[in-house]
Parts: structure tokens; sequence; C-alpha cells
């Protein structure tokens, strides 16, 4: 059974400000820490590994210093001296509150004597211990380890092993100070954060890190990664709903610093949908921690998030999310395309000699590249990501690619058994590099083109969304080039886990709950979810039931075979359509109609926005019109136009509705012979030592958006 905070939130009223979260978080971390204190002496008997644990304590002395109430300062006492004498070290993630209680009892002066001198005995103890594990990096491990450190010499600075601790300290967070994570988790980059904060205060230099921009990035990509129901998305290793509190603890903390109250929307947000029940473990020290952080005077402004957009960049976060504007029933789509990355390459390496992570990329970071890892829509989730992994089994696999909602391939093919067991046999990461190519708004839909380059196996794949906001409806196109010919398969997978009905190509699907570990999350039965393949010709389709997610999950796939030749194209089509429980109709099946050129190097869409068609142009060979040998432009508008049907253009990308057009990358656009769109020719594209070949030269525009003037 789920434990009280994965139920329904318990409120005593809305939290409209900063004065109300004091509140809600003063009763709430003194009804955790009186429930602490209740089973404190059944612990001293039948579960002692409890004590080991110290996130109750530090809440404890952070409650009293709000609130002066001194029964907080004996029961601080007494407990943090019991576990001194009883246990041999502190666990080591518990280090920090627990050198936090040890100093706040001290100075407040009811910790001396013997008392005194045994807690500090199991601090050094523990600290000692700890020195033959440098597990450093830009990581979460390392900069929690650091921050015991940085507490010990704060707490104990003549101490004769402070000058050791200083230095272990400062090796141990040098990683990760003032630069990036190489950690692509939802879980681990806010526990990650909440420790550098902590480091950072406890080193004297809480200033100094809030000034940096890694420290700023991590705020703005997490504030914008709330989903619509007041959730951080579960990507890399991570749980879906669960051990993410650490989010409001930081969030907190960067509104009081920067007076943003945007982010104090969102450390509200978000607790008022995780802290449920009576707080314990670390829900109970994130929210002492947020009480303690926080500023009452901060005002709250709304965190408006209502339309797709780039979180942050294209160099770190990569991560795009599509949204549309219906407040808790918004539609929320996560296309992750985050690589290994080229930076931390020190981390990366010694991770890679020390971790048995056979699976992901360094650290904690699925072979996701490419994959969409949570759709959500009317606060019921459709698709979401395979989460952590049973924590006695290594070899699961559960971060390999084959276990996202992305294009997966292979060497070879299953020439007997089923096509997806010959998939999971190989579940080894493969590095791979990813950049964005395109991401735009254009109010009737949005769009992106994402792409992955896999050298080892030899193909490019593109990864197009379409997004419709009035309908929710995402069309996603896989487009693959053949670099290094051979025998491969190309498997378009995706993870439905729970399929309600099924036809030729289609399946209808909504999962009914979320595993995390021992616990479920009940999702809300609000929308189903149809997956629908076009473009099926030369393709098979499968089903398989499956182990993900802490649980058995079907999974969904087509995939394509053969041995392939250098510059062959390859395609999949893949239609999302939420919709009403228990609404699917036949006629939805017709809904996207998608027509690609017969050597796969272009392709047109056809569906409905608000009952009027539209005509969608894909350019999936961007090479097309580079026909110019001699000097610049390299491109050439009549060996670069594409037909669409009633569109003719070069653009990467470009749509048409009767009254609206846009495109990415191009020079001109015609509907119907008649011309929407064109650049100027011009003489002044390129300024070198040749004279210009092309008959009319015309300059390209980047992005363009217009209606269509009658």
């Amino acid at each position: 059974m789920a434990p009280l905070f994965l139920f329904l939130l318990f409120q005593a009223g809305p939290l409209t400000g900063a004065r109300d979260v004091q509140a809600r978080l003063t009763a709430d971390v003194r009804r955790g820490v009186e429930a602490w204190q209740a089973n404190f002496p059944r612990w001293q008997q039948d579960a002692p590994q409890q004590l080991a644990q110290a996130y109750a304590l530090a809440p404890m002395t952070w409650l009293h210093a709000r609130t002066g109430d001194r029964r907080l300062l004996d029961w601080a006492r007494q407990d943090i001296v019991f576990m001194a004498r009883r246990q041999k070290l502190v666990h080591g993630f518990h280090v920090s509150a627990f050198i936090d209680t040890y100093r706040y009892l001290r100075d407040a002066g009811v910790l001396q004597g013997e008392d005194q001198q045994a807690v500090e005995a199991i601090i050094h103890r523990t600290l000692a211990d700890q020195m033959d594990f440098a597990d450093w990096g830009a990581h979460n491990r390392s900069v929690v380890l650091a921050t015991g450190y940085y507490k010990a010499c704060q707490a104990m600075p003549a101490h004769p092993d402070a000058r050791k601790w200083r230095a272990w300290a400062d090796s141990l967070m040098s990683e990760s100070w003032q630069r990036w994570s190489v950690e692509d988790a939802a879980m681990y980059q806010s526990f990650w954060l909440y420790h550098m904060l902590e480091g950072a205060e406890a080193s004297g230099r809480m200033d100094e890190f809030l000034r940096s921009i890694p420290a700023r990035f991590y705020f703005e990509q997490y504030s914008r990664l709330l989903t619509p129901i007041g959730l951080m998305p579960d990507f890399g290793d991570s749980e879906w709903y669960g051990l993410s509190e650490w989010y409001y603890a930081v969030m907190t903390k960067a509104a009081s610093h920067y007076r943003d109250g945007r982010y104090l929307d969102h450390a509200i947000r978000f607790y008022e949908t995780q802290a449920t029940g009576t707080l314990s473990g670390s829900p109970l020290l994130c929210a002492g921690a947020a009480l303690r952080w926080l500023d009452p005077d901060v005002t709250r402004e709304p965190l408006r998030l209502t339309r797709s957009e780039e979180v942050l960049d294209d160099l770190v976060g990569k991560k795009i999310v599509f949204r549309n504007d219906r407040g808790r029933d918004s539609a929320y789509l996560l296309l992750n395309y985050r690589d290994e990355g080229a930076y931390g390459r020190y981390t990366r390496d010694h991770l890679d000699q020390v971790l048995a992570a056979y699976e992901e990329k360094p650290h904690h970071g699925h072979a996701d590249e490419n994959a969409i890892l949570h759709f959500m829509d009317g606060q019921t989730l459709l698709l979401g990501d395979g989460g952590y992994r049973p924590l006695d089994d290594y070899f699961g696999g559960w971060r390999a690619d084959v276990f996202h909602n992305k294009l997966v391939a292979r060497q070879g093919w299953s020439m007997r058994g089923g096509v997806m067991d010959y998939l999971l046999q190989d579940k080894l990461y493969r590095r791979v590099e990813t950049e964005k190519l395109h991401f735009a708004r254009f109010g009737l839909l949005d769009y992106s083109r994402t792409r992955l380059k896999d050298e080892q196996l030899g193909y490019t794949g593109d990864r197009i969304v379409l997004f419709v906001p009035s309908t929710s409806m995402a069309v996603v196109v896989d487009s693959v080039r053949i670099e290094r010919g051979g025998h491969k398969l190309f498997a378009n997978v995706w993870h439905p886990e729970n399929i309600l009905r099924r036809g030729d190509g289609w399946v209808v699907s909504w999962p009914e709950k979320i595993n995390w570990r021992t616990q479920t999350w009940q999702n809300s039965h609000n929308r189903d979810l149809l997956i629908q393949f076009l473009d099926r010709p030369g393709k098979v389709t499968g089903e398989k039931r499956i182990s993900r997610r802490w649980g058995q999950s079907d999974a969904f796939y087509e995939y394509a075979w053969s041995r392939w030749f250098d510059g062959q194209w390859l395609t999949f089509v893949t239609v999302l359509q939420p919709h009403p429980a228990g609404a699917f109709r036949q006629e939805m099946l017709k809904a996207v109609e998608a027509v690609p050129s017969p050597d796969r190097r272009a392709m047109m869409l056809r569906f409905n926005v608000n009952g009027k068609p539209v005509v969608a142009a894909l350019k999936l060979d961007r090479a097309i019109g580079l026909t110019n040998l001699r000097g610049r432009p390299q491109w050439d508008w009549q060996t670069g136009k594409l037909d669409y049907g009633p569109l003719t253009t070069d653009a990467d990308f470009a749509f048409v509705q009767d009254a609206d057009f846009g495109f990415m990358n191009a020079t001109r656009l015609d509907l119907d012979g008649r011309t929407l769109f064109a650049m100027p020719v011009s003489s002044r594209i390129y300024q070198g030592p040749f004279p210009e070949s092309v008959a009319e030269p015309r300059g390209k525009l980047p992005y363009y958006h217009a209606p269509v003037e009658q």
C-alpha cells in the first residue's frame, strides 16, 4: 500500500502567498517531528536501523528557530545523544543533517560535556569511514560527501582533522562548483542542487554560488519543467511522483534569494501536490529546509507555463516541452534529446572507470536521446519514462534505449524469435551525439526537429514533432539516413503500458497505475491515447508484454530490417491522439495522412485543425537544392523546390492553412501556383572570390509566419 503522502492532498486552505506557506510548513514540520518522536521509543527496541537516519533531527532545530518551542530542543538533544551512544556510524546521506543538529544544540547550550563528546565522536568516525570512498565528480554522491565535510569544518573548526576535512570537501566539490551536473535525472539533479546549496552555505560561499550561471540555469530549468498537475516529469534515473521533494526546498531558496515570485509559485504548487499526509524521511527534511530558507516577504507570482518552449537550451538541457493553455488539464509532452554531452570529461571518464552502469550515459542518465519521456493530457499520464530499476537487478536494462519511446537500432536482425526479444538482448549504452536543428511556434502548431548521430551503427536519425495545441495531437516523424551500409534493424518503439483496444497498426491505451518500487500512483482516467503508425509499407507491427517500471507493461512497435546501402532513407510516422476515455472512434484513424516521396527524402502530411485542412511539408534531406558547385549561395530554388500537392517550396519545413502559413529555412513558398512568399533576387548574398552561378540568387529566411494575403 502506498504511504500517506501519496494520497490526495490534505489542505487546511489554499496557499496564496509566502506567509501562508510559512504557516503550512510550520504545521507540517511540527506534525512530522511529533510523529517521529512518538515512534522513537519503539524504534529503540524494534528498528535500530532507523536510528542511523537523522532526517527528522535537523527539522526539529529549524522549527525551534521559528517557534521557540522548548520541547523541540529537548527531543533533538535526547535523540541525537541516544543515536550517538548506540550507533557506530551515521547514514552517509544523513551526515549533514546530523551535524546541523549537533551545531544548533551546542550553540543553544543544551549539548555539553560527555554528551557533546559522544556526538562529536560519531561524526568523526563517520567522516573517517567515508575517506576510502572518494566518489568524486559532478554528481550527487560527490557533493553529498563534500557537504558533510564542509559542515564538520564549520561546526568543529578546531578539530585536529578540520584541515583534512576542508581539503577533502574542496576536492569532492571541485567538479561541481559553478559547473554543470553530468546527471540527466529528475530525482538526482534536485538532490545534487540541494547539497550544492548546503555545501555553499557551510563553506561561506552561498552568494558566490547563487551568482553563478549554472545555479540560475538549473532553477530556471526546473521551474519550466513543471507539469500541469504540479509534479516534475520523470526522466533519467528517477521515480514518477516519488523522491523528488528536494525541488520544493531548492525552489524556495531560489525564491527567497532572487526575490522571484515565480520560483515561489513553483515551490508552492509542487509542495501542494507532493507533500501530503504526515511527512517523514527526506520529505520532512526538505519541508524543514524550505521553512528555514523561506522569506515570508516574497510575493507569489504565477508561473505561467502555457506554450511550448525549449527548456532551456540546446547545449546542456536539450529538452523541449510541448504544451497548451488549459490549466491543470493542459497537455504536456516532453522530448529529451540530451546526449552524454561534450563537457565534464574528467568526471565522465572517472565514472566509466569505477561504475557498473552498463546501460546509461554517465551518470544516472538513460539512453533516452530523442525520446518522448512524458505525455499527459487532462491530468492523465499517457506515456511515461522507464523509471529506475529493481535495486537487486543490475542487468535488467531499464535504462536502455529499448525501454523508451524512441527509435531503436541494432546491428543485424532477428533471424529466429521475436524482434523485441532480439532488441532486449543488447542493453549496453552506446554513445550517440544529438543536436537541435529547429524549434518554432506557429500558433496553429508547434514544431521541432532534433538529430541523433550514431557513429557505431552508421546512421543519422532526425525526430520531427508536430504538436497541435488546440487538440493535443502530436505527429512524430522519424527519418533515418544510412551513413554506413550493412545488416541493420530499426524499430519504432512505444510503451503504452496498458493496451485497451487494438487494430491494424494502432492501439488505444491508458496506464492504469504507475508503479514505484513497492508503491503505486493511481492514474486518473480522463483520457485514452490512440497510437497509430502511418507509412507502413515494408514494416512489421508487433506487441510484447515486457518487464518495465516495476511491473509488467505492454510495448507496441513497428520495425524494418534489411541489408541497407550507404545513402538510403527510411521513415516512420506515429500519430498520438489523446481523447476522452472510452470515446475512440474509427474516424480518428483518418485524422492524419502521410504521403512520403518514393525515395523517402521528403514527406507531406495532411490533417485538420479547427475543422480546416492543413498541408505540412517536410524536406527530410536538407541537402536537396545544394547544387551550386561554385560560389555562393550554394542552394538553388530551381533544384531545391519540392512539390507537396498544392504547396511548392524549398523550405526544410512549411505548412499552409487557408489563412495562415509558415516555414523554416526557405527562399520561396507557392500555393496553387501563387507565390505567398519570396525573397528578393540579390547580388549581396555572398562576397567572395568566385562569381555567383545561380540564375536568381536569393537569400534564405530562417523563420517566417504570416497570414495569407487575400
